[in-house]
């Protein structure tokens, strides 16, 4: 209870003091309390002895690790008493706060402290030895399965998977398989592609073997039927290309058609092709049974590839091609349309109005004509003098509104913007028409071949671009007797009396005073070297293809090749001859050296010396620029020569008259081959060489003013010469055997064709970028 604190003395008695909580004293002469430190021992204030903590508790110790009193065991811990700590419950132990020994779940169970009791482990988890909390029940492992409160999890064996209602392991369908079991039909995993299981309860699936592939369900493998194959682990079979057949079922490979053991040359109709049978020789071509190949029909059976399908070399009549007639197949039936001419002549079954056709093409033209005068007219009518113009503006038209004078300003800005507009494309559009003019007729004059889609697209374009009518409409027989001869005696009699009304209008008008009807013979004037320009080539194809005849061999007769329907020994082939040759000189004759007159007259106005400029200014660029001013001027004070200024007006002052060697190039490498009387080849290689020499004059030149025209005329002969390279590469089968290598060639080549209006819009491009 109490220590002493000091003894007696003859000043006082003897003092004692209390003892603190954590210590104790049994009183008499201790000086000090004991401290209470053994297992379990505490005290409070005064105490004489320790006390020992009871079970379920234990002492609470304070600052300097005294021991004043005792605390209550917490959850799932507990205490036998005499004590310093609680203990901890072993894996699934519980207890109450307070409890001297803990409590443990039975197998399979959790405690579940809010109810306070064990409870079983959900289904699919197991307990061994009993779980303190249900994150203590553990999951089955794969493919394993349990009910609620097991000890342990049950394994379904490989190939099956626990069925909950029936509880019991199953077998997985046909066409699935799993591993290492499942605890569900989702884990019976369905076959990969190409491979399959046939068998309940499989733990793996099967691969198909080469030339068979799986059902749908993937339960079995099936043989691919004829005309296909497949490789190893497939789902479906692949078809036979086109020139391949497979007979039987399961195959591995195609055979080929071409092949001296099934027939030489042939190839099939299309894909999947069942049998040998269906070897087929291509059109053109007939099947020799002595020696099992494809021939090609021999010359005087069929004139085109197209017009031929095949068949028996004895029976002639089995090679035609519906729609085509005559001794070479060579014209189109009654009933059918002619598009194109000799080896490319194709024959359309007529479906419309023929009188219709004929009435849209004409229209065209009149539309066309009609469109030039007017816009001669009208350019005419605001470039009249200023004198005319104020006379005008006199008189009746003072008295107009304003809004009237506001329409009518309005309605000359669009059309000086219209005009340049078209000033501005000129140069654009000569590179391009002559391109195609060229590109195009070659098939029609020398018998250039090129790839399908290639030659349609050539000659629309051509056809188009040069006002050639006629062909776009395909009029074949629906008029009457109509053939080549009078085909080109109606495209040449049109621009012939179309220029002989403008000789006639410019004599007449010239001898008016009035200088808005001398502006308008200026204008019809200018109009004729655009014209001429436009239709010069198509006109010189036509005229020129009079005189390409083929003599066949074996006793035929000379053929006109562009109509082997013409003999070119009749009378009507020699009195069209002599048109032809009157043709020759008017067109492809007078037309250049019509240009080459006029503006060699006019050569003081057109070149003010570009040459000396440069020389006494140090630089082409500035020598150009000076010529430039130069010849400006002179057209100022001298406007008739303007009327020329399609000739001239693209090309530096040095080089005007560059549209005369133009002229000609084109010529040549179209009638020009023709009149050469190569064979086919001999023409390519001919074309090639002249493309190329032409090539390098442009390269060597450089004629136009400016310097992106000459990159899109470099462009275009370039291309120019791949469309020839083209042909060269069909005839040594460049292009390829299969289909898709022909087409893929074609497209190609079709893509070329837009090689120099690329070049065009990547100039516009770059000059917009700089601008902005």
């Amino acid at each position: 209870m109490k220590h002493k604190i000091s003894d007696c003395s003859n000043d006082g008695d003897t003092q004692c003091g209390d003892c603190i909580a954590g210590k104790a004293s049994m009183g008499g002469a201790v000086s000090e309390c004991t401290r209470c430190d053994g297992p379990g021992e505490y005290s409070e204030p005064q105490a004489s002895v320790c006390r020992i903590a009871p079970a379920g508790y234990k002492p609470t110790e304070t600052g300097h690790s005294l021991k004043t009193g005792i605390e209550i065991c917490p959850k799932n811990t507990f205490s036998i008493g005499a004590a310093d700590k609680f203990t901890e419950c072993a894996d699934g132990g519980h207890s109450n706060p307070g409890e001297s020994s803990c409590e443990k779940c039975s197998t399979g169970k959790y405690f579940q402290e809010d109810e306070n009791e064990c409870k079983p482990c959900p289904k699919n988890t197991f307990s061994i030895s009993g779980a303190a909390d249900i994150d203590g029940c553990e999951d089955c492992s794969a493919g394993g399965h349990s009910q609620p409160g097991s000890g342990y999890c049950d394994q379904c064996l490989t190939g099956k998977f626990y069925d909950e209602p029936s509880n019991d392991c199953k077998l997985c369908p046909a066409g699935t398989y799993t591993a290492t079991g499942g605890v569900g039909l989702d884990d019976c995993k369905a076959c990969e592609i190409g491979f399959y299981s046939s068998d309940l309860g499989s733990s793996n699936c099967l691969m198909c073997s080469p030339g068979k592939y799986t059902n749908k369900e993937q339960t079995a493998c099936l043989l691919c039927p004829a005309g296909k194959i497949s490789g190893v682990a497939v789902s479906e079979c692949t078809l036979c290309e086109i020139g391949k057949f497979a007979e039987r079922e399961g195959n591995v490979e195609c055979e080929f058609c071409n092949d001296e053991e099934v027939l030489g040359g042939s190839t099939t109709a299309g894909n999947a092709t069942v049998s040998r049978s269906g070897c087929i020789c291509n059109k053109s071509k007939f099947e020799n049974n002595e020696t099992a190949t494809c021939e090609k029909v021999m010359e005087g059976y069929c004139m085109g590839e197209h017009h031929c399908k095949g068949g028996v070399i004895n029976d002639p009549e089995s090679l035609r091609e519906d729609g085509y007639e005559g001794s070479l197949y060579e014209v189109c039936e009654e009933g059918f349309a002619a598009v194109h001419s000799g080896a490319d002549l194709v024959c359309n079954e007529c479906t419309g109005s023929a009188t219709q056709t004929i009435a849209i093409g004409f229209s065209i033209i009149g539309v066309i004509i009609s469109g030039v005068v007017f816009w001669c007219c009208r350019s005419a009518r605001w470039e009249g003098s200023i004198e005319e113009r104020a006379l005008r503006a006199s008189g009746d038209l003072e008295r107009q509104s304003s809004r009237a004078r506001g329409m009518s300003e309005s309605a000359r800005e669009k059309i000086e913007g219209v005009t340049a507009f078209i000033d501005n494309a000129q140069p654009y559009f000569k590179i391009l028409l002559a391109y195609f003019q060229v590109a195009g007729g070659m098939s029609s004059t020398s018998r250039f071949r090129f790839p399908p889609m290639l030659t349609s697209f050539m000659n629309f374009v051509k056809n188009v671009l040069s006002l050639d009518v006629f062909s776009l409409m395909p009029l074949g027989r629906l008029t009457f007797n109509s053939n080549f001869h009078y085909n080109m005696l109606a495209y040449t009699f049109v621009p012939f009396s179309i220029g002989v009304l403008m000789v006639v209008a410019l004599n007449v008008l010239k001898r008016r005073s009035s200088d808005a009807l001398k502006q308008l013979a200026n204008k019809i004037f200018g109009t004729f070297p655009a014209l001429s320009f436009v239709i010069l080539p198509s006109i010189s194809i036509k005229v020129f293809s009079n005189f390409a005849c083929h003599e066949f061999d074996g006793g035929y007769e000379s053929y006109l090749k562009v109509e082997y329907i013409i003999d070119c020994d009749g009378i009507e082939h020699k009195v069209f001859s002599v048109y032809a040759f009157t043709c020759v000189a008017v067109f492809p004759i007078r037309t250049p050296l019509m240009y080459f007159l006029l503006l060699r007259r006019e050569r003081d106005l057109l070149d003010p010396r570009q040459e000396n400029f440069s020389f006494q200014l140090g630089s082409n660029e500035e020598g150009l620029k000076k010529a430039l001013e130069e010849r400006a001027k002179l057209e100022e004070t001298n406007p008739s020569v303007k009327r020329l200024e399609f000739l001239y007006k693209n090309y530096e002052p040095m080089n005007y008259n560059f549209e005369v060697f133009e002229t000609l190039r084109k010529l040549i490498l179209t009638g020009g081959l023709i009149l050469m009387k190569l064979e086919t080849g001999a023409q390519i290689i001919a074309a090639m060489l002249m493309c190329l020499g032409t090539m390098r004059v442009y390269a060597a030149e450089k004629p136009f003013i400016h310097h992106k025209i000459d990159r899109l005329s470099e462009a275009a002969q370039w291309q120019l010469f791949f469309v020839m390279f083209s042909d060269l590469a069909l005839r040594v089968n460049l292009d390829g055997e299969r289909l898709q290598d022909r087409k893929f060639f074609d497209l190609m080549m079709l893509i070329i064709q837009f090689l120099a209006p690329a070049v065009m819009l990547i100039n516009k491009l770059m000059k917009w970028k700089v601008w902005n």
